[in-house]
Protein backbone atom coordinates (compact mmCIF):
# COMPACT_ATOMS: atom_id res chain seq x y z
CA UNK A 1 0.00 0.00 0.00
CA UNK A 2 3.06 2.37 -0.19
CA UNK A 3 2.96 5.01 -2.81
CA UNK A 4 6.08 4.55 -5.57
CA UNK A 5 5.96 8.25 -6.39
CA UNK A 6 4.68 10.85 -4.07
CA UNK A 7 0.99 11.85 -4.34
CA UNK A 8 0.30 8.74 -6.90
CA UNK A 9 -1.28 5.72 -6.51
CA UNK A 10 -0.08 2.72 -4.36
CA UNK A 11 1.17 -0.51 -6.63
CA UNK A 12 -1.26 -2.45 -4.44
CA UNK A 13 -4.29 -1.13 -3.33
CA UNK A 14 -4.96 0.47 0.48
CA UNK A 15 -7.60 -0.26 1.99
CA UNK A 16 -6.55 -0.13 5.49
CA UNK A 17 -7.76 3.20 7.69
CA UNK A 18 -5.25 5.40 9.50
CA UNK A 19 -5.28 4.78 13.62
CA UNK A 20 -6.02 8.13 15.58
CA UNK A 21 -6.47 8.96 19.24
CA UNK A 22 -6.77 11.84 20.87
CA UNK A 23 -4.64 12.55 23.54
CA UNK A 24 -5.78 15.71 25.14
CA UNK A 25 -8.07 16.49 26.77
CA UNK A 26 -8.91 12.89 27.83
CA UNK A 27 -11.95 11.30 28.11
CA UNK A 28 -14.15 12.46 31.33
CA UNK A 29 -12.00 15.60 31.52
CA UNK A 30 -13.20 19.52 31.78
CA UNK A 31 -12.44 21.93 29.72
CA UNK A 32 -13.69 26.08 30.78
CA UNK A 33 -16.57 27.64 29.52
CA UNK A 34 -15.34 30.84 27.33
CA UNK A 35 -11.92 30.09 27.89
CA UNK A 36 -9.58 28.97 24.04
CA UNK A 37 -8.64 25.06 24.48
CA UNK A 38 -5.98 23.29 21.85
CA UNK A 39 -6.98 19.70 21.19
CA UNK A 40 -4.27 17.17 20.51
CA UNK A 41 -4.00 13.70 18.71
CA UNK A 42 -1.73 11.53 16.79
CA UNK A 43 -2.43 9.34 13.98
CA UNK A 44 -0.72 6.52 12.40
CA UNK A 45 -1.19 4.63 8.99
CA UNK A 46 0.90 1.65 6.73
CA UNK A 47 1.15 4.64 4.23
CA UNK A 48 0.78 8.33 5.06
CA UNK A 49 -1.44 10.37 6.73
CA UNK A 50 -1.98 13.37 5.00
CA UNK A 51 -4.68 15.37 7.01
CA UNK A 52 -5.99 15.20 10.44
CA UNK A 53 -9.45 16.85 10.99
CA UNK A 54 -11.11 18.02 14.26
CA UNK A 55 -14.60 18.16 14.94
CA UNK A 56 -17.09 19.76 18.28
CA UNK A 57 -20.47 18.64 18.30
CA UNK A 58 -20.27 18.05 14.84
CA UNK A 59 -18.56 21.32 13.38
CA UNK A 60 -15.33 21.30 11.66
CA UNK A 61 -13.17 23.64 14.03
CA UNK A 62 -9.37 22.87 12.87
CA UNK A 63 -7.16 20.74 10.47
CA UNK A 64 -3.68 20.10 10.47
CA UNK A 65 -1.90 18.48 7.98
CA UNK A 66 1.48 17.72 10.36
CA UNK A 67 2.54 15.63 13.21
CA UNK A 68 2.36 16.42 16.09
CA UNK A 69 -1.53 17.45 15.12
CA UNK A 70 -3.35 20.07 17.09
CA UNK A 71 -6.52 22.38 16.83
CA UNK A 72 -7.51 25.46 18.94
CA UNK A 73 -11.34 26.35 19.55
CA UNK A 74 -13.12 28.72 21.67
CA UNK A 75 -15.43 26.81 24.18
CA UNK A 76 -18.72 28.58 24.12
CA UNK A 77 -21.02 25.74 24.18
CA UNK A 78 -23.60 26.21 26.94
CA UNK A 79 -24.42 22.69 27.68
CA UNK A 80 -22.56 20.57 30.39
CA UNK A 81 -20.54 18.81 28.31
CA UNK A 82 -19.58 18.30 24.46
CA UNK A 83 -18.54 16.04 22.00
CA UNK A 84 -15.16 16.01 19.97
CA UNK A 85 -14.25 13.28 17.13
CA UNK A 86 -10.67 13.68 15.65
CA UNK A 87 -10.78 12.04 11.97
CA UNK A 88 -7.23 11.11 9.95
CA UNK A 89 -7.74 10.58 5.90
CA UNK A 90 -4.32 9.05 4.26
CA UNK A 91 -3.03 8.95 0.67
CA UNK A 92 -5.58 6.79 -0.38
CA UNK A 93 -9.08 8.70 1.00
CA UNK A 94 -9.26 5.83 4.00
CA UNK A 95 -10.63 7.39 7.10
CA UNK A 96 -9.92 6.66 10.85
CA UNK A 97 -11.83 8.16 13.35
CA UNK A 98 -11.70 8.62 17.40
CA UNK A 99 -15.53 8.06 17.87
CA UNK A 100 -17.35 10.71 19.90
CA UNK A 101 -15.61 11.43 22.65
CA UNK A 102 -16.97 13.12 25.79
CA UNK A 103 -15.34 15.83 27.34
CA UNK A 104 -16.64 17.68 30.35
CA UNK A 105 -17.63 21.67 30.27
CA UNK A 106 -17.34 23.81 33.59
CA UNK A 107 -17.67 27.70 33.82
CA UNK A 108 -14.42 30.01 34.49
CA UNK A 109 -13.60 28.79 38.06
CA UNK A 110 -11.83 31.65 38.24
CA UNK A 111 -9.02 33.71 40.57
CA UNK A 112 -7.49 35.84 43.64
CA UNK A 113 -5.44 38.28 42.31
CA UNK A 114 -2.72 39.30 45.03
CA UNK A 115 0.09 41.20 45.11
CA UNK A 116 2.54 44.35 46.98
CA UNK A 117 2.33 47.89 45.64
CA UNK A 118 5.31 49.69 47.30
CA UNK A 119 5.91 53.78 46.24
CA UNK A 120 8.84 55.44 44.63
CA UNK A 121 10.81 54.89 48.00
CA UNK A 122 10.11 51.33 48.02
CA UNK A 123 7.76 51.50 51.29
CA UNK A 124 4.53 49.98 51.22
CA UNK A 125 1.65 52.06 49.52
CA UNK A 126 -1.38 52.01 51.68
CA UNK A 127 -4.61 53.16 49.74
CA UNK A 128 -3.19 52.30 46.59
CA UNK A 129 -5.95 51.65 43.67
CA UNK A 130 -5.25 48.55 41.92
CA UNK A 131 -7.61 47.33 38.87
CA UNK A 132 -7.08 43.53 36.99
CA UNK A 133 -7.25 44.18 33.24
CA UNK A 134 -10.68 42.81 31.78
CA UNK A 135 -11.04 43.53 28.08
CA UNK A 136 -14.77 44.22 26.97
CA UNK A 137 -16.67 41.44 25.36
CA UNK A 138 -19.37 42.27 22.61
CA UNK A 139 -22.30 39.69 24.23
CA UNK A 140 -25.20 40.21 22.24
CA UNK A 141 -25.91 42.52 18.97
CA UNK A 142 -29.39 43.69 18.89
CA UNK A 143 -32.12 45.46 16.36
CA UNK A 144 -34.33 48.13 16.86
CA UNK A 145 -37.61 49.53 16.20
CA UNK A 146 -39.05 52.69 17.83
CA UNK A 147 -42.66 54.20 16.44
CA UNK A 148 -43.28 57.86 17.44
CA UNK A 149 -47.00 59.81 17.51
CA UNK A 150 -47.78 61.73 15.08
CA UNK A 151 -46.24 65.47 16.39
CA UNK A 152 -48.17 69.10 15.98
CA UNK A 153 -46.16 72.11 16.69
CA UNK A 154 -47.03 74.20 18.94
CA UNK A 155 -47.69 77.67 17.10
CA UNK A 156 -46.36 79.76 19.91
CA UNK A 157 -43.15 77.68 20.78
CA UNK A 158 -42.59 76.61 17.39
CA UNK A 159 -41.72 73.07 19.36
CA UNK A 160 -43.47 69.67 18.11
CA UNK A 161 -43.11 66.61 21.08
CA UNK A 162 -43.36 63.28 19.75
CA UNK A 163 -44.02 60.04 22.29
CA UNK A 164 -41.92 57.07 21.21
CA UNK A 165 -43.02 53.49 22.41
CA UNK A 166 -41.13 50.33 21.09
CA UNK A 167 -38.31 47.06 21.49
CA UNK A 168 -34.71 46.99 21.17
CA UNK A 169 -34.57 43.03 20.65
CA UNK A 170 -31.39 41.24 20.79
CA UNK A 171 -30.41 38.21 19.42
CA UNK A 172 -29.76 35.00 21.48
CA UNK A 173 -26.53 33.08 21.07
CA UNK A 174 -23.38 31.53 22.79
CA UNK A 175 -21.22 34.19 24.57
CA UNK A 176 -19.24 32.41 27.16
CA UNK A 177 -18.75 33.17 31.21
CA UNK A 178 -20.56 36.45 30.47
CA UNK A 179 -23.34 35.24 28.67
CA UNK A 180 -26.11 35.58 31.78
CA UNK A 181 -24.92 38.79 33.09
CA UNK A 182 -26.72 40.60 30.81
CA UNK A 183 -28.99 38.03 29.45
CA UNK A 184 -32.09 39.75 28.84
CA UNK A 185 -34.42 36.74 28.98
CA UNK A 186 -35.97 34.21 26.89
CA UNK A 187 -37.65 36.91 24.54
CA UNK A 188 -34.53 39.02 24.68
CA UNK A 189 -36.28 42.35 24.63
CA UNK A 190 -36.19 45.70 26.55
CA UNK A 191 -39.06 47.65 25.92
CA UNK A 192 -38.13 51.75 24.89
CA UNK A 193 -39.78 54.99 25.71
CA UNK A 194 -39.31 58.49 25.29
CA UNK A 195 -39.21 61.40 23.37
CA UNK A 196 -38.40 63.39 20.22
CA UNK A 197 -38.76 67.19 20.09
CA UNK A 198 -38.03 69.59 17.08
CA UNK A 199 -37.64 73.09 16.73
CA UNK A 200 -39.76 74.32 13.29
CA UNK A 201 -39.06 78.27 14.29
CA UNK A 202 -38.86 79.82 10.58
CA UNK A 203 -39.47 76.45 8.76
CA UNK A 204 -40.95 76.65 4.80
CA UNK A 205 -42.70 73.23 4.29
CA UNK A 206 -41.85 74.28 0.42
CA UNK A 207 -38.37 75.16 0.91
CA UNK A 208 -37.27 72.71 3.79
CA UNK A 209 -34.14 74.37 5.91
CA UNK A 210 -32.08 72.40 8.71
CA UNK A 211 -34.37 71.93 12.13
CA UNK A 212 -32.78 70.77 14.86
CA UNK A 213 -34.07 68.34 17.36
CA UNK A 214 -33.35 66.41 20.87
CA UNK A 215 -33.82 62.88 21.15
CA UNK A 216 -34.27 61.17 24.63
CA UNK A 217 -34.91 57.46 25.09
CA UNK A 218 -35.35 55.35 28.65
CA UNK A 219 -35.17 50.98 28.16
CA UNK A 220 -35.61 48.56 30.95
CA UNK A 221 -36.77 45.01 31.63
CA UNK A 222 -38.42 44.27 34.92
CA UNK A 223 -34.70 42.59 36.51
CA UNK A 224 -33.67 46.57 36.59
CA UNK A 225 -31.17 46.46 33.55
CA UNK A 226 -31.94 49.67 31.95
CA UNK A 227 -30.44 52.72 30.00
CA UNK A 228 -31.20 56.52 29.40
CA UNK A 229 -30.01 58.10 26.15
CA UNK A 230 -30.13 61.39 25.05
CA UNK A 231 -28.67 63.32 22.57
CA UNK A 232 -29.12 65.93 19.25
CA UNK A 233 -30.11 65.19 16.01
CA UNK A 234 -29.50 68.02 12.91
CA UNK A 235 -31.00 67.50 9.27
CA UNK A 236 -33.23 68.54 6.56
CA UNK A 237 -36.80 68.10 6.69
CA UNK A 238 -37.61 64.76 6.28
CA UNK A 239 -35.21 64.24 9.24
CA UNK A 240 -32.57 61.60 8.69
CA UNK A 241 -30.18 62.02 11.37
CA UNK A 242 -27.91 59.68 13.53
CA UNK A 243 -27.60 59.70 17.39
CA UNK A 244 -25.03 57.62 18.96
CA UNK A 245 -25.95 55.58 22.31
CA UNK A 246 -23.20 55.10 24.81
CA UNK A 247 -24.09 54.34 27.92
CA UNK A 248 -22.17 52.91 30.91
CA UNK A 249 -24.67 50.68 33.36
CA UNK A 250 -23.33 49.58 36.87
CA UNK A 251 -24.62 46.18 37.12
CA UNK A 252 -23.60 45.16 40.98
CA UNK A 253 -25.49 42.08 41.73
CA UNK A 254 -27.71 39.94 38.39
CA UNK A 255 -29.78 36.98 39.38
CA UNK A 256 -27.84 34.03 37.41
CA UNK A 257 -31.52 32.53 36.75
CA UNK A 258 -30.08 28.79 37.92
CA UNK A 259 -27.65 28.86 35.19
CA UNK A 260 -24.64 27.36 36.14
CA UNK A 261 -22.59 29.39 33.68
CA UNK A 262 -23.26 32.72 35.56
CA UNK A 263 -23.13 31.00 39.61
CA UNK A 264 -19.18 32.22 39.99
CA UNK A 265 -20.01 35.71 38.79
CA UNK A 266 -23.08 36.38 41.06
CA UNK A 267 -22.80 39.72 43.16
CA UNK A 268 -19.91 40.81 40.85
CA UNK A 269 -19.00 44.17 39.98
CA UNK A 270 -20.17 44.53 35.71
CA UNK A 271 -20.40 47.37 33.63
CA UNK A 272 -22.62 47.23 30.61
CA UNK A 273 -22.30 49.47 27.74
CA UNK A 274 -24.98 49.85 24.71
CA UNK A 275 -22.95 50.78 21.43
CA UNK A 276 -24.38 51.99 18.41
CA UNK A 277 -26.64 54.63 16.36
CA UNK A 278 -30.25 55.19 15.63
CA UNK A 279 -31.46 56.30 12.48
CA UNK A 280 -34.56 58.53 12.62
CA UNK A 281 -37.03 59.17 9.80
CA UNK A 282 -39.19 61.57 10.09
CA UNK A 283 -42.39 62.51 7.50
CA UNK A 284 -43.37 66.08 7.32
CA UNK A 285 -47.44 67.04 7.14
CA UNK A 286 -47.25 70.66 6.31
CA UNK A 287 -45.08 71.77 9.59
CA UNK A 288 -46.38 69.06 11.31
CA UNK A 289 -44.58 65.23 11.73
CA UNK A 290 -47.37 62.98 10.70
CA UNK A 291 -45.17 59.80 10.88
CA UNK A 292 -41.82 59.02 12.88
CA UNK A 293 -39.57 55.49 12.64
CA UNK A 294 -36.38 54.60 15.03
CA UNK A 295 -34.23 52.03 13.74
CA UNK A 296 -30.69 50.94 14.41
CA UNK A 297 -28.45 48.31 15.50
CA UNK A 298 -26.86 48.67 18.97
CA UNK A 299 -24.40 45.85 20.52
CA UNK A 300 -24.39 45.00 24.15
CA UNK A 301 -20.49 45.25 25.54
CA UNK A 302 -19.62 43.95 29.26
CA UNK A 303 -16.91 44.59 30.98
CA UNK A 304 -15.97 43.00 34.12
CA UNK A 305 -14.43 45.45 36.41
CA UNK A 306 -12.47 43.23 38.99
CA UNK A 307 -10.48 46.32 41.24
CA UNK A 308 -9.31 46.37 44.87
CA UNK A 309 -7.34 48.69 47.30
CA UNK A 310 -4.30 48.17 48.99
CA UNK A 311 -4.33 47.54 52.46
CA UNK A 312 -1.12 49.06 55.75
CA UNK A 313 0.71 46.21 54.17
CA UNK A 314 0.69 47.48 50.99
CA UNK A 315 -0.85 44.09 49.57
CA UNK A 316 -4.52 44.09 48.00
CA UNK A 317 -6.63 40.60 46.98
CA UNK A 318 -9.04 41.19 44.39
CA UNK A 319 -11.09 38.46 43.96
CA UNK A 320 -13.85 37.09 41.02
CA UNK A 321 -11.06 37.65 37.98
CA UNK A 322 -11.80 35.24 35.14
CA UNK A 323 -8.92 33.19 34.14
CA UNK A 324 -10.36 32.73 30.40
CA UNK A 325 -8.05 35.87 28.93
CA UNK A 326 -5.09 34.59 29.93
CA UNK A 327 -2.02 36.33 31.33
CA UNK A 328 -3.26 38.50 34.20
CA UNK A 329 -1.74 42.36 34.78
CA UNK A 330 -3.11 44.54 37.59
CA UNK A 331 -2.43 48.19 37.38
CA UNK A 332 -1.70 50.37 40.68
CA UNK A 333 -2.11 53.98 41.03
CA UNK A 334 -1.35 55.88 44.50
CA UNK A 335 -1.38 59.60 45.37
CA UNK A 336 1.58 60.31 47.55
CA UNK A 337 1.63 62.57 50.32
CA UNK A 338 3.83 64.98 48.99
CA UNK A 339 0.85 65.29 46.22
CA UNK A 340 2.58 63.34 43.90
CA UNK A 341 0.58 60.64 41.45
CA UNK A 342 2.31 57.72 41.19
CA UNK A 343 1.46 54.73 39.04
CA UNK A 344 2.42 51.30 38.15
CA UNK A 345 2.01 47.89 36.64
CA UNK A 346 2.43 44.07 37.12
CA UNK A 347 4.22 41.51 35.14
CA UNK A 348 2.07 39.04 33.42
CA UNK A 349 1.50 36.24 35.10
CA UNK A 350 -0.13 32.52 34.58
CA UNK A 351 -3.68 32.57 36.26
CA UNK A 352 -4.00 29.75 38.58
CA UNK A 353 -7.36 28.57 38.14
CA UNK A 354 -9.72 27.77 41.27
CA UNK A 355 -7.16 29.07 43.38
CA UNK A 356 -4.70 32.29 44.11
CA UNK A 357 -2.70 34.17 40.92
CA UNK A 358 0.15 36.48 42.61
CA UNK A 359 1.72 39.00 40.03
CA UNK A 360 4.36 39.56 42.73
CA UNK A 361 5.36 43.26 43.90
CA UNK A 362 4.16 46.49 41.77
CA UNK A 363 6.77 49.30 41.91
CA UNK A 364 5.08 52.73 41.47
CA UNK A 365 7.38 55.65 40.00
CA UNK A 366 5.61 59.38 39.03
CA UNK A 367 3.35 59.50 36.16
CA UNK A 368 4.85 60.71 32.80
CA UNK A 369 4.38 64.57 32.82
CA UNK A 370 1.61 65.36 30.22
CA UNK A 371 2.41 68.68 28.10
CA UNK A 372 -0.58 70.58 28.70
CA UNK A 373 -0.87 73.70 25.64
CA UNK A 374 -1.63 76.69 27.22
CA UNK A 375 -3.88 77.93 24.93
CA UNK A 376 -8.31 78.25 25.47
CA UNK A 377 -10.47 76.09 23.96
CA UNK A 378 -12.10 77.69 20.97
CA UNK A 379 -15.98 77.44 20.98
CA UNK A 380 -16.62 77.11 17.40
CA UNK A 381 -20.08 76.54 15.64
CA UNK A 382 -22.35 73.54 16.19
CA UNK A 383 -21.56 69.98 15.67
CA UNK A 384 -17.80 69.94 14.76
CA UNK A 385 -16.65 66.79 12.97
CA UNK A 386 -13.96 67.00 10.82
CA UNK A 387 -10.64 69.63 11.14
CA UNK A 388 -7.89 69.92 8.46
CA UNK A 389 -4.50 71.94 8.50
CA UNK A 390 -2.79 74.12 5.81
CA UNK A 391 -1.74 77.53 5.15
CA UNK A 392 -4.69 78.94 3.34
CA UNK A 393 -3.98 82.67 3.18
CA UNK A 394 -0.01 82.42 2.60
CA UNK A 395 1.53 84.31 5.41
CA UNK A 396 3.80 81.03 5.86
CA UNK A 397 1.75 79.78 9.46
CA UNK A 398 -1.01 77.14 9.47
CA UNK A 399 -4.49 77.65 9.78
CA UNK A 400 -7.84 75.67 10.18
CA UNK A 401 -10.72 74.33 8.26
CA UNK A 402 -13.34 73.02 10.48
CA UNK A 403 -16.70 71.38 9.66
CA UNK A 404 -19.82 72.46 11.38
CA UNK A 405 -22.54 69.50 10.98
CA UNK A 406 -25.00 71.17 12.32
CA UNK A 407 -24.79 74.25 10.24
CA UNK A 408 -23.47 72.76 6.83
CA UNK A 409 -20.39 74.97 7.25
CA UNK A 410 -16.51 75.04 6.84
CA UNK A 411 -15.13 77.22 9.28
CA UNK A 412 -11.91 78.74 8.48
CA UNK A 413 -9.56 79.88 11.68
CA UNK A 414 -6.45 81.68 10.50
CA UNK A 415 -3.41 80.71 12.69
CA UNK A 416 -0.57 83.41 13.93
CA UNK A 417 2.13 80.90 14.24
CA UNK A 418 2.35 80.28 17.46
CA UNK A 419 -0.58 78.09 18.17
CA UNK A 420 -3.41 80.96 18.24
CA UNK A 421 -5.59 81.91 16.26
CA UNK A 422 -6.28 86.03 16.10
CA UNK A 423 -3.82 88.87 16.46
CA UNK A 424 -4.21 88.36 20.27
CA UNK A 425 -4.01 84.93 21.01
CA UNK A 426 -7.14 84.73 22.51
CA UNK A 427 -10.40 86.18 20.24
CA UNK A 428 -9.85 83.90 17.10
CA UNK A 429 -10.97 85.46 14.11
CA UNK A 430 -12.45 83.21 11.17
CA UNK A 431 -11.38 83.85 8.10
CA UNK A 432 -14.71 82.91 6.03
CA UNK A 433 -17.58 80.61 7.14
CA UNK A 434 -18.16 78.90 3.59
CA UNK A 435 -21.44 76.78 2.72
CA UNK A 436 -20.44 72.83 2.50
CA UNK A 437 -23.17 70.13 1.63
CA UNK A 438 -25.74 68.74 4.11
CA UNK A 439 -23.69 67.65 7.41
CA UNK A 440 -19.95 68.05 6.60
CA UNK A 441 -18.20 65.62 8.88
CA UNK A 442 -14.58 65.51 7.22
CA UNK A 443 -12.15 67.74 5.08
CA UNK A 444 -9.15 67.66 3.65
CA UNK A 445 -6.80 69.94 2.03
CA UNK A 446 -4.85 69.25 -1.82
CA UNK A 447 -4.28 71.11 -4.81
CA UNK A 448 -7.09 70.25 -6.36
CA UNK A 449 -6.36 72.75 -9.44
CA UNK A 450 -2.62 73.06 -9.47
CA UNK A 451 -2.75 76.65 -8.98
CA UNK A 452 -0.46 76.33 -5.86
CA UNK A 453 -3.08 77.23 -3.63
CA UNK A 454 -4.48 74.94 -0.82
CA UNK A 455 -8.08 73.95 -1.69
CA UNK A 456 -11.07 71.69 0.42
CA UNK A 457 -12.87 68.65 -0.22
CA UNK A 458 -15.85 67.87 2.80
CA UNK A 459 -17.28 64.27 2.62
CA UNK A 460 -21.58 65.60 3.57
CA UNK A 461 -23.32 62.79 5.33
CA UNK A 462 -26.86 64.03 4.93
CA UNK A 463 -26.42 64.87 1.21
CA UNK A 464 -24.26 61.51 -0.17
CA UNK A 465 -21.90 63.38 -1.97
CA UNK A 466 -18.23 65.54 -1.57
CA UNK A 467 -17.84 69.01 -1.74
CA UNK A 468 -15.17 70.31 -4.01
CA UNK A 469 -14.13 74.39 -2.48
CA UNK A 470 -11.42 75.96 -3.91
CA UNK A 471 -8.69 78.13 -2.34
CA UNK A 472 -8.32 82.03 -3.99
CA UNK A 473 -5.08 81.95 -1.22
CA UNK A 474 -6.13 84.24 1.10
CA UNK A 475 -8.15 82.53 3.51
CA UNK A 476 -11.34 82.48 0.86
CA UNK A 477 -12.83 79.47 -0.94
CA UNK A 478 -16.08 79.50 -3.38
CA UNK A 479 -17.32 75.72 -4.72
CA UNK A 480 -16.13 74.13 -7.60
CA UNK A 481 -19.71 71.59 -7.22
CA UNK A 482 -20.60 68.88 -5.78
CA UNK A 483 -20.56 65.54 -6.59
CA UNK A 484 -22.30 62.18 -5.68
CA UNK A 485 -21.29 59.65 -3.56
CA UNK A 486 -22.45 56.43 -1.62
CA UNK A 487 -24.85 56.42 1.12
CA UNK A 488 -24.00 58.54 3.92
CA UNK A 489 -20.17 59.51 3.18
CA UNK A 490 -18.09 59.68 6.46
CA UNK A 491 -14.27 59.88 5.45
CA UNK A 492 -12.21 60.78 2.41
CA UNK A 493 -8.40 60.46 0.61
CA UNK A 494 -7.08 61.79 -2.29
CA UNK A 495 -4.37 60.30 -4.42
CA UNK A 496 -3.52 60.02 -7.92
CA UNK A 497 -5.23 56.79 -8.93
CA UNK A 498 -4.81 56.66 -13.08
CA UNK A 499 -1.28 58.33 -12.93
CA UNK A 500 -2.28 61.98 -14.97
CA UNK A 501 -0.80 64.25 -12.40
CA UNK A 502 -4.68 65.43 -10.92
CA UNK A 503 -5.78 64.41 -7.17
CA UNK A 504 -8.65 61.28 -7.32
CA UNK A 505 -10.93 60.68 -4.46
CA UNK A 506 -11.37 57.72 -2.56
CA UNK A 507 -14.74 58.01 -0.07
CA UNK A 508 -15.40 55.28 2.55
CA UNK A 509 -19.54 54.51 3.25
CA UNK A 510 -20.35 53.03 5.85
CA UNK A 511 -23.94 52.30 5.58
CA UNK A 512 -23.64 51.30 2.20
CA UNK A 513 -20.36 48.94 2.85
CA UNK A 514 -18.78 50.50 -0.02
CA UNK A 515 -15.80 53.15 -1.27
CA UNK A 516 -16.68 55.64 -3.89
CA UNK A 517 -13.48 56.26 -6.55
CA UNK A 518 -14.15 59.63 -8.37
CA UNK A 519 -11.58 60.86 -10.37
CA UNK A 520 -10.31 64.30 -11.04
CA UNK A 521 -9.96 66.79 -13.87
CA UNK A 522 -7.43 68.82 -12.53
CA UNK A 523 -9.80 71.54 -12.31
CA UNK A 524 -11.71 71.22 -9.22
CA UNK A 525 -14.77 68.89 -10.55
CA UNK A 526 -14.78 65.12 -10.87
CA UNK A 527 -15.98 62.17 -13.31
CA UNK A 528 -19.01 60.50 -11.90
CA UNK A 529 -18.31 57.70 -8.96
CA UNK A 530 -17.16 54.45 -9.73
CA UNK A 531 -17.98 52.46 -5.82
CA UNK A 532 -16.42 49.17 -5.26
CA UNK A 533 -18.25 46.90 -2.30
CA UNK A 534 -16.19 46.62 0.99
CA UNK A 535 -17.71 44.18 3.06
CA UNK A 536 -18.09 45.34 6.86
CA UNK A 537 -18.86 48.90 6.63
CA UNK A 538 -15.83 50.94 5.89
CA UNK A 539 -15.43 53.86 8.21
CA UNK A 540 -12.55 55.63 7.27
CA UNK A 541 -10.08 54.68 4.12
CA UNK A 542 -6.27 54.92 3.58
CA UNK A 543 -4.06 55.35 0.52
CA UNK A 544 -0.60 54.37 -0.23
CA UNK A 545 1.88 51.92 -2.10
CA UNK A 546 0.94 48.92 0.07
CA UNK A 547 3.20 46.06 -2.11
CA UNK A 548 5.61 48.29 -3.83
CA UNK A 549 4.22 47.55 -7.14
CA UNK A 550 4.22 51.45 -8.26
CA UNK A 551 0.15 51.32 -8.01
CA UNK A 552 -1.87 53.17 -5.42
CA UNK A 553 -3.86 50.95 -2.80
CA UNK A 554 -6.21 51.33 -0.63
CA UNK A 555 -6.84 50.21 2.76
CA UNK A 556 -10.32 50.78 5.07
CA UNK A 557 -11.26 50.45 8.37
CA UNK A 558 -14.71 48.63 8.75
CA UNK A 559 -17.06 48.99 11.74
CA UNK A 560 -19.19 46.12 11.24
CA UNK A 561 -16.35 43.70 10.26
CA UNK A 562 -13.87 44.19 13.35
Amino acid sequence: GFEVVAQTDPLVPDRMSPTVALTDPAQGTQVVRGGATTLRATATDDGRVTRVEFFVNGALVGTDFTSPYTASFNVLDSSQSMGIEVRATDTNNNTGSTGVVTIGVRPDPLTTVTGLVLDNAGVAASGANVRVRVPEVVVETGTTTIDGTSMTVDPGTQMGTSTLAGTMFFAAGDKGLLDTVVDLGPAGTLDVTGTFSLDFTGNNPSSPTPRSGTLSLTASRLSGLSFTAQGPIAGILPVSGQTPIEVDLPVTAFDAGGLQTALPLQGRSVRVRLLGVLTIQADPGTSNISDLSITGNPELIVTLDPHGVTGSDGRFSVAGVPTIYGEVLVDATFQAAAGAHLEGASAPAAPVRGGTTDVGTIHLAAAPAVSVFPYPAMKLGRDPGGVAAGDFNGDGNDDLAVTSGSEHLVFIMLGNGRGEFGPDGINFTVGARVPAGLRPVYVITLDLNNDGRLDLVTANIDSDNVQALLGNGSGGFTSAGSFAAGTRPETLAADDFNRDGRPDLVVAQRTSSDVSILIGNGDGTFRPQVRIPVAGGPRAVAVGDLNGDGFVDLATANVLGD
